[in-house]
């Protein structure tokens, strides 16, 4: 890298992190920190998939989990409390879809002549909204940060730290002290599960949700549970 392009991407961090210390939902900057300094982390973690049996299927039969992720009806009419049926309810509550989120994210940290690797880009930007039913924290602005503490337990990235410090500091101003006991708790459960990016999510969506969170060593975010409790409790009694 050159003298020029290093100061340029200092020069851009630097920007992105004010922003987020500003706007903890500035979705461009935090993507600014994380293309910039996420790159070796997410090298690495094509590098292990790849090796997987998983990872060799998904990656030579270019799979994609927005179709499967996407079909709320099949997923509706899976067992109630497992996974596939739990994250339905999630589809409709939110009005989002996982093709959505794949056209927001559209290209981020796709390398144009790696068709392999982006194919491990896009499972693992696909089962991001379904992460959230699995580990438990909502779809809101302090839920995501806490699940990108839980995503950096999960596989350090030093992208994902550089976003979330700005957040979490901006939000606990609002939120309290408790916002940080809560991020380290996600940081800690994301440090003890499976590899969330190497499980074969298809094949668990007619289970059990807590058996599926059993099995990958995902714990209850007791901590975030009960922030959330405190905060809507206060928010009413405001009223």
């Amino acid at each position: 890298m050159g003298i020029a392009k290093f100061k340029l991407k200092w020069r851009e961090v630097g920007g992105a992190l004010r922003r987020l210390y500003k706007n903890p939902d500035d979705l461009e900057a935090a993507f600014v920190l994380f293309n910039w300094l996420s790159s070796a982390s997410v090298r690495k973690q094509y590098d292990v998939f790849r090796r997987t049996p998983l990872g060799s299927r998904v990656i030579v039969g270019r799979e994609s989990l927005v179709n499967v992720l996407d079909d709320v009806d099949r997923l509706r009419a899976m067992p109630a409390g497992s996974l596939g049926n739990e994250y339905s309810k999630f589809l409709v509550e939110t009005g989002r879809s996982t093709a959505q989120f794949a056209g927001d994210t559209k290209g981020k940290g796709e390398k144009p002549s790696e068709s392999g690797f982006n194919t491990y880009i896009k499972w693992y930007r696909d089962q991001h909204d379904l992460t959230h039913t699995v580990t438990g924290y909502e779809r809101n602005p302090f839920g995501e940060v806490v699940l990108l503490w839980f995503l950096h337990g999960n596989f350090a990235n030093l992208g994902i730290i550089a976003m979330t410090i700005p957040m979490t500091i901006t939000h606990a101003r609002k939120k309290g002290w408790g916002v940080f006991g809560a991020s380290f708790e996600a940081y800690w459960h994301g440090k003890k599960s499976e590899w969330l990016a190497g499980i074969d999510w298809p094949v668990l969506l007619d289970r059990p949700l807590e058996i599926v969170q059993q099995s990958i060593g995902v714990r209850q975010p007791t901590r975030y549970k009960a922030l959330m409790t405190r905060l809507r409790a206060a928010k009413e009694n405001a009223k």
